[in-house]
C-alpha cells in the first residue's frame, strides 16, 4: 500500500468511479493520480486496467463541482479493484496473477462455489491526522456494494468520473492481501476486514524453495449483505465454520513457516478467536494418562523440557485453537508458540527472542502449570485423561 502526505479537504469528499480509458482527458485528474500513487497509476498501468472490465478505480475527492480548472483535484483516496468470479455479460479473464480465489483453493467450500469478490488490489491514501481518508474510502465502497445509497454526486463530460454504478447482480465479499506485519494487519483490521485465509498457496516454484522457510499468504475479508443471504442457510459457507478450517490449517502448517514473525502469527490467531464464537472447553487432559507422571515432573524439574516438548505441541494445539480457558500472558504466549507450534528448540526460540534459556522454561512450566490447575482444580471430578489410541 502507498500513501503521500496532503492538505486536509475543503467540504465533505465523495467516492466517485474513475473511467478509465478516459482519463487523460482532464490532465489534473491523471497529474493527483500520479502523485498519490507514487507513480504507480500512470499512462501504462492505467491503459492496462481499462482493458479489462473487471479492474475498477475509485477515488475519494472534493466534488466535482467544487474543482477548480487551474489547478489539479485534491485526491485523498484511490482504490484499484479487480472483480473476481463470473459475473453475466463480463468475460472471464483472469489478467491479475495473485487473485483471491487462488489463495482460496486450499478452502473446499469456497474453492466449489463461484462466488463474486471484489479484490482490493491497492489502496493508496493521503495521510492526515485528524482523519483517516483509507477508512472513510473503504466505507463508503463497502455501503454502495452493499447496494446502499452511494454518496457521488453527478459528473460532467469534461472530467473521466461517474456516479457509483452497480455492474453485476451479486456481489458477495471485499478481500485484500495483508502484508505479513503487525501494522498492515492493524490497518486492515481498522477497515472491519477479519483474516480468512492464511496459509500457503500452491505454486510450482515453491517447490523449488526450502519447505521450512515458507511464509503463507493472509487473505482478510469484510462480507457484504448478498453473502449473508447467500450463506444464510448453508452452514459450511458461512464465516465462522470456514474460519474454523482456516484457523486449524493455519495452526497445523505453523510448523513449516517457521521464519513467520511470533508477533504476526498470534495476531493472526487473535483474530480467528473474534471470528469464532467460544468454542466447548475441553474436558480433557491434551496428554495420555501414561503422561501425566511426566507432567508432573516437568513440573517439579522444568531443566529437563527436552524430553516434554511432544506434550507442549500437543498442549499449545488445544491453547491457540481457543479450547482452554486460560490466558497466558502476551511474553510466555510468544515463547508457547514458538516451540510449540513453529517447533523450534528451546535454544532456537532463546536466540529468537534473545532472552535465557531460563526464561523460556519457566514459559513452558507456567503454560503447564496453568493446564494443570484447570483440568485439576477448575474441573475437579470432570476432567480425565485422554484415552489411549
Amino acid at each position: 500500500m502507498a500513501t503521500e502526505d496532503g492538505g486536509a479537504p475543503v467540504q465533505e469528499p465523495c467516492l466517485y468511479e474513475v473511467e478509465l480509458s478516459r482519463v487523460q482527458v482532464n490532465t489534473n485528474l491523471f497529474t493527483s493520480l500520479v502523485d498519490i500513487s507514487n507513480n504507480l497509476l500512470d499512462d501504462y498501468h492505467l491503459k492496462t486496467l481499462s482493458v479489462n472490465p473487471r479492474n475498477l478505480l475509485y477515488v475519494l475527492t472534493d466534488p466535482v463541482e467544487s474543482w477548480s480548472e487551474l489547478s489539479s483535484p485534491n485526491i485523498y483516496c484511490a482504490i484499484e479493484v479487480y472483480l473476481e468470479g463470473k459475473i453475466p455479460n463480463i468475460p472471464v479473464s483472469e489478467t491479475l496473477t495473485k487473485t483471491i480465489r487462488y489463495a482460496l483453493a486450499a478452502v473446499p467450500a469456497l474453492a466449489s462455489t463461484p462466488l463474486v469478490i471484489a479484490h482490493i488490489v491497492n489502496l493508496f491514501k493521503r495521510e492526515d491526522r485528524s482523519e483517516d481518508y483509507g477508512l472513510k474510502a473503504i466505507n463508503i465502497l463497502t455501503s454502495f456494494y452493499n447496494r446502499e445509497e452511494a454518496t457521488a454526486k453527478s459528473t460532467t463530460p469534461e472530467v473521466p468520473l461517474t456516479n457509483l454504478q452497480r455492474k453485476w447482480p451479486r456481489l458477495y465479499y471485499i478481500g485484500v492481501y495483508s502484508d505479513l506485519t503487525t501494522d498492515s494487519l492493524s490497518l486492515w483490521e481498522k477497515y472491519n476486514f477479519s483474516v480468512l485465509f492464511a496459509g500457503q498457496m500452491e505454486d510450482p516454484e515453491w517447490l523449488l524453495q526450502d519447505v521450512f522457510n515458507l511464509t503463507p499468504a493472509c487473505v482478510m475479508i469484510t462480507t457484504l449483505r448478498d453473502y449473508q443471504l447467500e450463506t444464510a442457510e448453508d452452514k459450511f459457507l458461512s464465516l465462522v465454520s470456514i474460519a474454523e478450517d482456516c484457523q486449524s490449517m493455519f495452526i497445523t502448517h505453523l510448523s513449516l513457516w517457521r521464519v513467520l514473525d511470533p508477533q504476526v502469527s498470534l495476531r493472526i490467531l487473535g483474530n480467528y478467536r473474534k471470528t469464532i464464537p467460544k468454542l466447548v472447553l475441553d474436558l480433557h487432559y491434551p496428554w495420555q494418562e501414561s503422561d501425566q507422571t511426566g507432567v508432573e515432573d516437568f513440573l517439579r524439574q522444568p531443566n529437563k523440557v527436552e524430553l516434554k516438548l511432544h506434550l507442549v505441541k500437543k498442549l499449545a494445539q488445544k491453547y491457540f485453537r481457543g479450547s482452554l480457558p486460560f490466558q497466558l500472558s502476551q511474553d510466555t504466549e510468544v515463547v508457547f508458540l514458538l516451540v510449540g507450534l513453529q517447533h523450534h528448540t528451546i535454544e532456537e526460540a532463546q536466540a529468537n527472542l534473545q532472552i535465557e534459556r531460563d526464561t523460556v522454561i519457566e514459559s513452558l512450566r507456567q503454560s503447564f502449570e496453568m493446564a494443570r490447575d484447570y483440568y485439576n482444580i477448575l474441573l475437579p471430578g470432570v476432567s480425565e485423561p485422554s484415552p489411549k489410541r
